[in-house]
């Protein structure tokens, strides 16, 4: 799902150096001036969602068979004006870490700050996180990452 939305998101976007006439958009985001939310690569997945009061269930691909190495999505979570969003992973949480090291391999990553450009929290290894996440402004991007096997993946609402 490809979706518009305003150029005055609360992200920054830059020239790329080696092509002036298009921009180098931040992770999870496409188009010539990165107004676009990334497509789903390997798997139907994501887009811009629109969250109101009650909740709104967003999954890896597949959940909860196992999702497929290579496979990536992007969410952008817009709340109204005046609200934020609040984003909590339930049921089984399941992401491909080296545990030893302490290092995400595939991936949740959850964006909730002013600028999109930098990078968010990750979550990965077993075990549901159990803290509700808070956006701090109206939207707030999640990206799915699976770049090593396949796993169980993630629920949140």
């Amino acid at each position: 799902m490809t979706t518009f939305f305003p150029l005055n998101w609360s992200y920054k976007i830059f020239l790329d150096p080696r092509k002036c006439d298009r921009c180098r958009c931040p992770d999870g985001f496409t188009g010539m001036y990165c107004e676009q939310v990334m497509p789903g690569y390997g798997a139907e997945c994501g887009g811009r969602v629109e969250v109101r009061n009650s909740w709104t269930r967003i999954t890896s691909p597949g959940y909860p068979t196992e999702f497929k190495e290579g496979q990536e999505c992007s969410w952008l979570l817009v709340a109204p004006p005046g609200y934020h969003v609040q984003l909590q992973f339930y049921s089984e949480f399941e992401m491909y870490c080296k545990v030893r090291h302490s290092l995400c391999m595939d991936y949740v990553e959850i964006r909730n700050s002013t600028d999109f450009a930098n990078t968010g929290m990750r979550y990965c290894c077993y075990g549901t996180p159990p803290t509700p996440v808070y956006s701090a402004t109206t939207d707030m991007l999640v990206l799915f990452r699976s770049f090593y096997r396949g796993g169980k993946g993630f629920q949140a609402r």
